[in-house]
């Protein structure tokens, strides 16, 4: 059989496989058994019903969905649809195959779906996560339905969510904090369990972001940052404007080199469509920092806080992306539409326009939400002021020279490497008496290897 032929039945098997063409069940499952995978129309199941009954249960947030089951009928890409088609209101994710890694889907998600019996396709892993949950104390079942086959699926919310939202009958325009729940004290360097109440405008609640700073009473230099939107990016404007209180339950991360002592709770609301920020009056709140506190248990750090300590490994290279891009796989599945991308893009845009204490942590942040939004403009412009505020790191240099390069701009892409000369110069020559990369770290550093690979591009 020649390749047209392969190709053929590539083609054929892959849309019986997809769609249900009459005749076509016999024929792919003798070249290709147990891999059919499309909607049955057979067993109908209750994917409107679920996506209903939790839009039902929260209906001021937006839902992110872990689904276990992976079968024709019930599965990730069908309840993602639904749950699009309900006003994008709700969407369906796939947790990982991986055993550790799926302790922290569990973590991470406030919402499960699961299935009694054959769940098909999905990992066994999988499968025993959905039956942990049913016995967890942390999750109610919401509801279950039964399913033709005498299976039952079941829909379980956490007790306590990450975001809760209740009436008030507050509803200024701007935010007020009604009270924070945190330790008397606590140890730099570990994650801090913290819960934020906040009242107002719903539709204002969901517009801003809250620029919080935690400042040394005794030097305010010393600092650490928890910005983000209220209700995480999960607060859905409410009609007429009515007021909403807003419970965020979360942790923060002081660094672990700011020195013992109070810190006070400074805030700004920002409004990102106009990039102006306002004072925002609160209570009196005292966090005392004490290396010999007790580290106590936390959730999980919210994703703009994640994404600025990640942003940090930036300034070690290679070694330090893979870490970076491992964690971000999964807080997009977390965040399904990224927005923790665009608060924390804009609070740190925000705050480098004022001459902050720490512009370069904050520029490494402002890197790195622009870089993984794709835009090349703006990440080109943050990466100009990165390479002004830590000249002396040649990796700064390196991801100024690929960005443009990205963005096909390859003269500017040379001329950014220019200030680690005489390397890249060097390098390309290199290449042509075809020095193995070992010589080259062994010759020129660390940043041997990538000074090649991107004068190899440039070239």
């Amino acid at each position: 059989m020649g390749t047209l032929g392969h190709v053929a039945i590539a083609i054929l098997v892959t849309l019986g496989n997809l769609f249900p063409i009459p005749g076509s069940n016999g024929i792919v499952q003798v070249l290709n058994p147990s891999v059919l995978f499309r909607p049955d129309f057979v067993l109908p199941a209750p994917n409107t019903e679920v996506i209903a009954t939790a839009i039902e249960t929260t209906p001021a947030q937006r839902i992110n969905l872990g689904v276990i089951p992976n079968t024709p009928a019930v599965n990730p890409n069908t309840l993602n649809y639904y749950g699009a088609a309900a006003d994008f209101r709700a969407y369906g994710r796939e947790l990982s195959r991986n055993g550790e890694i799926i302790q922290q889907d569990q973590q991470n998600f406030d919402w499960f779906l699961t299935k009694t019996g054959d769940n098909y396709l999905a990992d066994p892993v999988q499968v025993e996560l959905g039956e942990t949950i049913a016995q967890n104390a942390d999750f109610a079942a919401v509801q279950a339905w039964p399913l033709p086959d005498g299976d039952e699926l079941s829909l379980w919310h956490r007790r306590q969510p990450k975001v809760e939202v209740k009436p008030s009958q507050i509803n200024t325009e701007l935010p007020q904090l009604a009270k924070v729940d945190l330790p008397a004290s606590a140890p730099p360097g570990h994650p801090v369990p913290i819960t934020y109440h906040w009242q107002g405008s719903g539709d204002r609640l969901s517009e801003g972001i809250v620029l919080l700073t935690w400042e040394n009473t005794a030097n305010p230099d010393q600092v650490w940052f928890h910005d983000h939107a209220i209700g995480l990016g999960e607060l859905l404007p409410t009609d007429n404007g009515q007021g909403v209180e807003v419970i965020e339950r979360t942790a923060m991360a002081p660094q672990a080199d700011l020195p013992p002592g109070d810190y006070r709770l400074k805030g700004q609301w920002l409004d990102p469509s106009t990039m102006t920020a306002q004072p925002l009056p609160l209570p009196e709140i005292i966090l005392n920092l004490d290396a010999d506190a007790p580290a106590l248990p936390a959730p999980p750090l919210d994703f703009v806080s994640q994404l600025y300590h990640l942003a940090q490994n930036l300034r070690q290279g290679i070694t330090g992306l893979e870490p970076v891009f491992a964690q971000v796989d999964r807080i997009n599945l977390y965040d399904p539409r990224h927005d923790y991308l665009r608060q924390g893009d804009a609070s740190w845009t925000c705050r480098l326009s004022h001459n902050p204490v720490d512009a370069l942590s904050l520029t490494y942040g402002q890197v790195l939400a622009r870089v993984l939004q794709e835009n090349p403009p703006q990440a080109i412009a943050a990466l100009q002021s990165l390479v002004t505020l830590d000249p002396q790191n040649p990796y700064a240099h390196a991801y100024l020279a690929f960005v443009y390069l990205y963005d096909w701009q390859g003269y500017q892409g040379e001329q950014a490497l220019n200030p680690l000369w005489p390397w890249p110069r060097i390098m390309r020559k290199s290449m042509v008496s075809r020095r193995s990369p070992s010589s080259c770290r062994e010759k020129f550093g660390p940043l041997g290897k990538q000074c090649k690979i991107l004068a190899c591009s440039i070239s």
